[in-house]
């Protein structure tokens, strides 16, 4: 990973670690990158800790619950200033919140409020960050509706979360967060409890959203599908680390860790049916426990291509291969070069 700080990172992760209360350890030594109009996906399954990397850059790991944070979050802001996001105060947060770093949610009905009409609650999003009238932000409410391919705006202002379909309030929540312009958004899980007709409607919003502003996206999913269409470059995550990263189409066409081959291997595709005498292949075994991750390679209990004395008892360093903008950890990678994925 760079060592600067330049102007064209916003965020900037190194070495993250987050233990919650009992010694349940989510994330280990987190470090990656963001560049102002870049898409970056963090791909894993649950319990990779994909999710909790969002809330940490947010500033929404509560500490006073007895979680543990360590490391640096630093983020660039519309000012140009560095901020530590670790570091920062409740009230400064809460600042920097919708501003300049802003958060899509998986699930927009535990994220709305129900007893106000949306107009409301983006009108107040809006003007916690910016002196502006009830007017004001009212037509920039109307304005953020408008560009999500709502129809009729006004009626949506109007409407409560209730009355809207599953579609209509994630497109609510991706209008709150742009509403004040962000220079990085958080998408994590955004469209999982959508049909695959308003996941595409969402991710085509989401990719002419992010060409119109050159705002940054850190997109959080689970499904590949989705990474391979909306992103730039992909982290991949398993036991609370980074176990792969690098161009979208290095990871997609030449994958080095075996648990991101088993990942693309376990997906649906055209052939594979019971009349093929084909099966899709899925991962052996479960995410290890955060309360106590396997020794040396977090994966080798699931590896096909595990070594007994080596595999269990070393613990693999990221470090880069080809160009240097991939970058894998595992002990095997240079001999499993040769293995078709």
């Amino acid at each position: 990973m760079e060592d600067d700080f330049d102007q064209d990172v916003l965020l900037d992760v190194r070495r993250l670690s987050v233990t919650f209360a009992g010694g349940v350890r989510a994330l280990r030594g987190v470090s990656f990158q963001v560049r102002a109009g870049e898409v970056v996906a963090l791909v894993g399954e649950s319990g990779s800790g994909k999710s909790t990397s969002g809330l940490a850059v947010m500033g929404l790991i509560e500490r006073d619950r007895g979680a543990e944070v360590s490391g640096e979050i630093r983020l660039r802001g519309k000012d140009g200033d560095e901020k530590e996001i670790t570091g920062l105060s409740e009230r400064e947060l809460r600042a920097l919140r919708g501003n300049d770093v802003a958060m899509i949610f998986q699930e927009p009905m535990s994220s709305l409020n129900p007893i106000y009409a949306i107009g409301s609650q983006i009108c107040e999003a809006i003007r916690i960050h910016r002196s502006v009238s009830r007017a004001e932000a009212a037509r920039d409410a109307r304005e953020a509706l408008d560009l999500l391919g709502i129809p009729n705006p006004d009626r949506c202002m109007v409407s409560y979360p209730h009355q809207l379909s599953g579609g209509m309030r994630q497109r609510v929540m991706i209008a709150m967060a742009l509403a004040c312009r962000p220079r990085m958004l958080i998408a994590d899980e955004p469209t999982t409890a959508l049909d695959v007709t308003i996941q595409a409607q969402i991710i085509a919003h989401l990719k002419r959203l992010q060409r119109q502003t050159g705002m940054a996206i850190l997109f959080i999913t689970h499904n590949l599908g989705l990474v391979a269409e909306i992103a730039d470059r992909a982290m991949v995550m398993y036991a609370g680390e980074i176990v792969e990263s690098g161009p979208v189409a290095d990871i997609f066409g030449a994958p080095r860790m075996p648990y991101t081959r088993a990942l693309l291997q376990s997906l649906p595709r055209l052939g594979v049916t019971r009349a093929s005498g084909t099966r899709i292949e899925a991962i052996p075994g479960n995410v290890p426990s955060s309360a106590r991750w396997p020794s040396g390679c977090a994966f080798h209990p699931r590896c096909r291509y595990v070594v007994a004395g080596r595999c269990d008892a070393s613990e693999p360093m990221l470090e880069a291969c080809d160009t240097g903008r991939h970058r894998v950890r595992c002990l095997r990678w240079r001999e499993l070069e040769k293995v078709a994925s």
